[in-house]
């Protein structure tokens, strides 16, 4: 197997950077990775400038998953107006709030070690393929707990068109899980 670059030659090996990290694992010590919140059908949820939208797809699902194509008329909760100012912070904000599962598990080695009840720090980022939008928010902190407001700052894009809004939550132990929505700008 060979890399390439955008112009199909092969990488070299000045082309690569060598790195390490350290994993720790500890005997009978598991944790569930975070989630979004699912329907029976395996659906997930957004709240879009406070209206339900229906996620795109979530998890392993999005994988190859097709675009979404969004009719104004039909789902206007998916729709946004467009902003002259290409997604600046002068363009109006509008939240973006995924249902995310609140399973908050106790980091049971650092508890035992700092002998105080100690949770697993989760967060939540935030990607978008037009306009702006804040790139991360936090879920949940060590010490104070679960934050409500952990919603997305979406800008509008200048131009109209679909927007993809990517949505991945993170735990301090390597478990993630993403989710997609897409929107109309117009």
């Amino acid at each position: 197997m060979t890399c390439l670059d955008e112009n199909d030659k092969p990488l070299g090996s000045n082309d690569f950077v060598v790195g390490y990290t350290s994993i720790y694992s500890f005997e009978n010590v598991s944790n569930t990775n975070p989630s979004f919140s699912v329907n029976d059908a395996g659906q997930g949820e957004y709240l879009i400038a406070g209206k339900s939208v229906a996620a795109d797809c979530v998890g392993s699902a999005c994988q190859g998953a097709d675009p979404v194509t969004v009719d104004c008329k039909e789902t206007p909760e998916r729709c946004l107006a467009t902003c002259k100012d290409d997604g600046d912070s002068s363009c109006p904000a509008i939240d973006v709030r995924p249902s995310i599962e609140k399973i908050v598990e106790k980091d049971k080695v650092s508890s035992d070690l700092f002998k105080t009840t100690v949770t697993e720090q989760m967060w939540v980022n935030y990607y978008i393929d037009h306009g702006d939008i804040s790139e991360v928010r936090l879920l949940n902190d060590t010490n104070s707990g679960w934050n409500e407001k952990y919603r997305g700052q979406l800008r509008a894009p200048k131009a109209a068109g679909p927007i993809q809004v990517w949505s991945v939550v993170h735990d301090n132990r390597g478990g993630m899980e993403f989710s997609r929505v897409t929107l109309q700008a117009e």
